[in-house]
Order: C-alpha cells, then structure tokens, then sequence
C-alpha cells in the first residue's frame, strides 16, 4: 500500500514538472507583445551619442548620471537626491575617498569611461571597466546594480579577463554586450567582434552566455553601434573596415544595420531600398509599434548635412518595403517616442572639423546659439506638431522623450547643475511657435570641486 502511495505521488509531482516545462513555467517570463518599462531598452533616450544614455525612467522619475554619481529626479515632486539611502552617508559632499566609495550613488567612473545607466524591473544597471582597478592586467568589465530605492548595490556579473565590454543593454532578462577582439591568421591580424547574450541574474556567469552574432576574421577594424531593442527585436550598426594595401588611396568601409528575432533567434541584414548606389547605406532604425522607420545616408554627399533623402518604413519581417516620409535632410536627427516619430536640426547647426591630430570634432557654426526645430510626425507621416527647442551652451541637442512622456535636460552651471523638463503632452499640438523650458531642480556642486578622481 505503501509503495503504491509513494508511486502516485511521484506521478503527481512528474506530472506537475512535465506541466511547467510544456507551459514555459520557471523558463521564461512572458514580457507580451507590447513595449515594457520595466524590462524593456528605453530606446527613446538615444541620441548621437547613444552610449552616452545617461538618462532612464522608471515611470514615476528619472534616474541620472552626473559626474561620478547616480541621482533620482522625481518628476511630480521635482526633487532631486542621490540614489542611496544609507544613514549618515554625506553622498556627493563626502570629501574622504573612502567613504565615498561606499555611497551606493557613487559608480566611479573614470573620465575616459564610456559608462552609462539602464534601469531595469527595479535596479538602475551600470557597466565599469576593471582595468584601473585592478592589481592585475585586465581588461574585464563588471556589472553593478543598485535597488531602484538606494538600499543596495552590489556586483551581479564580471567577464573573463580579455572581455572589454563596450556597448550593451539589458533587454527582456537578458544582458546583452559588445566583446571587442583580435584574430592572428599568420602575420595578419584582423579585428574580430562579437556580440553575446547571458541571461540576466544575481549571480550571472558568461559560461552560460553564447555568441549571437560575430564579424568575419578578414577585417582591419570592426565597431558596433546602436545598439538597441524594442519587443522581441534586438538592432545594432555594425561598421566594417577591410584592408588596404599602399597602391589604394583609402580602405573601403561598410556600415549594415542588423536585426535579431529574440524568439526565432534569427539574424538577418535590413536592406538597403532598391535603386540606391554602393554609397548609399541606412544610418539609423527607429521602431514604432508595427514597422521600423529606416533613414538613408549617401557617402558621396558627406559634407552636404541638407542633402535630401527619403525615410522609409519596413514590416518586421523586412518585408513591404516603401517610403515613408520624402526629402528629409541626411543630418536630421532621427527620434520615436510610442507610435510618433520626431525628427530635430540639432546636427544641421554644426560643422564637422577634422583636427590635426585627426579627431573628428563639431563645430557650432552660429556663436548666437540658435534654436533646435523639432517635428512631430504620427505613425503614417502626418505631421502632428512643430515647435522651436531652445538651446544655450550646455545643451545643443535633442534628447528624446523618456518611455513616460518626460524629456529632461540636465544643465551646468558655475556653482551647480540643474534639471529642466517638459513632457510630450505639453507640445503635441504646436504650431512652430518657441517653448519654454522650466527649471525644475538644482543641486550645488559644493565639495564636488574639492574632490579629485
């Protein structure tokens, strides 16, 4: 009788396993079909600068990078502290290194770091290089988090010691980072890169992680960029340069434009429309809730930021390929908030100079600091509304509203900085005319002058 119990039992709890397993139960989490704050990239943020996100929302404020500390902005109470909670901690006016180190605001980032934030089902998630850090050479990086309340902050994951993380997001529990790296094939060395996936945990190891997508060993010099997902679909740029030998006059480089079905884990390229010459390539994909909008760049016009090009708009699938919006400049800055697509002349108002140490460096062309010209345009190209951004020194281009609607701006000023905000409801039905923008919160720099990195 009693083996007979133990028996049925035992079914029961199989069965109950087989259940969960069939059902996806304790495998993934179902995110839906819609756009998530709480799990998904908050790719309304980016900007020209996209690995500069220094900006996210957590549906009730935004979180903030500043200097070496992260703050908490609440947008209806417009307060503005540093995100940790610990008694007594000084945060940005503590003048001790040491106790410094231990506000959980602090992230210590160097100058020369790319860092930024993402916030994440209830963590703010920032990435930090190991290689000023660290006793030993490496080039490793590590992922932090910090309880959306301050309370806590601790190390979730660190990659093996030559995985020099560059771009990344986390995106529908998964972290996903560029790995930068080298191919010696006889005397040649190729740049080869790759992007990995891990999935996203307390304590996450990149034994558990895998390559979804990696360039060909053949190139003198790779880069990723725009990295960015929406839904089930993860998007990056990735630039190609090939080798070149003395009789050519330059190396031939390709941009492409990639997007991976999360679900299907497909890759595919996005094509560039029919008609196009080689020097043609997309610069920039936006998402809206049923297509990509995809903007055009021509090489053979580089210097002419007004050179007219079409948007066109693509089905998920690549299919149903058709232009969206005609004659746009090929420097206009390219936006989506939910199903609106915004486009700004920030870009316009700047001259690219080539220095001669050979860095690429903007130029404002009008010293008076002209304003920025935004246009808000529905899902089907028509234009909703139009208003002038204003801009002084320390602001010259168009962020981008947060998944809540919010637009921020962060300011400096001598003795402090400052938070100024707007939200998309506030200029949905302009008509040209200039907005203002209100100040909302400042903080003083104090014994952040004192401090030295």
């Amino acid at each position: 009788m009693k083996k007979q119990v133990v028996k049925t039992i035992a079914a029961l709890l199989l069965a109950v396993v087989m259940t969960a397993l069939g059902s996806g139960c304790g495998h993934r989490r179902d995110y839906g079909m819609e756009f998530n704050l709480a799990t998904d990239c908050q790719y309304s943020y980016v900007t020209d600068h996209d690995y500069w996100k220094k900006i996210q929302s957590d549906g009730e404020g935004q979180y903030l990078m500043q200097e070496n500390f992260i703050y908490y902005y609440n947008t209806a109470k417009k307060t503005l502290v540093p995100l940790c909670s610990k008694p007594n901690c000084l945060h940005d006016k503590e003048t001790d290194n040491d106790k410094r180190a231990e506000c959980n605001a602090f992230c210590d980032k160097f100058n020369m770091e790319l860092s930024y934030l993402q916030y994440y089902d209830g963590y703010v998630y920032y990435v930090l290089s190991n290689f000023m850090r660290s006793a030993l050479p490496t080039k490793s990086c590590t992922l932090y988090r910090v309880k959306k309340d301050g309370s806590k902050k601790d190390a979730v994951f660190t990659t093996s010691n030559e995985e020099e993380v560059f771009h990344w997001l986390i995106h529908r529990g998964v972290f996903y980072y560029e790995v930068p790296g080298k191919q010696q094939n006889g005397t040649d060395v190729y740049d080869v890169s790759t992007i990995k996936a891990v999935a996203l945990s307390s304590h996450m190891s990149d034994k558990n992680g895998k390559v979804i997508f990696a360039t060909a060993p053949k190139y003198a010099a790779t880069n990723f960029s725009q990295l960015l997902a929406y839904r089930n679909y993860l998007c990056f740029e990735v630039t190609l340069v090939e080798h070149h030998d003395e009789t050519e006059e330059s190396p031939h480089i390709d941009c492409k434009q990639y997007l991976y079905n999360i679900e299907t884990e497909t890759m595919e390229e996005i094509p560039v429309p029919e008609g196009y010459s080689k020097t043609t390539l997309i610069n920039r994909v936006t998402f809206l809730k049923d297509k990509l909008i995809l903007q055009l760049f021509d090489t053979a016009h580089n210097d002419d930021k007004t050179y007219p090009l079409p948007l066109y708009s693509i089905n998920y699938d690549l299919t149903d390929e058709k232009v969206w919006l005609d004659n746009v400049p090929q420097y206009m800055w390219l936006q989506s908030c939910g199903d609106y697509v915004i486009l700004s002349d920030g870009n316009l108002h700047y001259d690219n100079i080539i220095t001669e140490e050979g860095l690429l460096n903007e130029v404002l062309k009008d010293a008076e600091q002209p304003c920025i010209n935004v246009t808000i345009y529905s899902s089907d190209a028509r234009e909703v509304s139009a208003f002038v951004y204003p801009r002084n020194e320390s602001w010259g281009k168009f962020n981008g509203f947060g998944p809540d609607g919010i637009y921020v701006e962060i300011v400096n000023g001598d003795d402090g900085w400052s938070i100024y905000h707007f939200s998309l409801d506030d200029v949905l039905n302009c008509h040209g005319e200039k907005i203002k923008i209100d100040l909302a919160a400042t903080r003083s720099y104090e014994a952040l002058q004192e401090y030295e990195d």
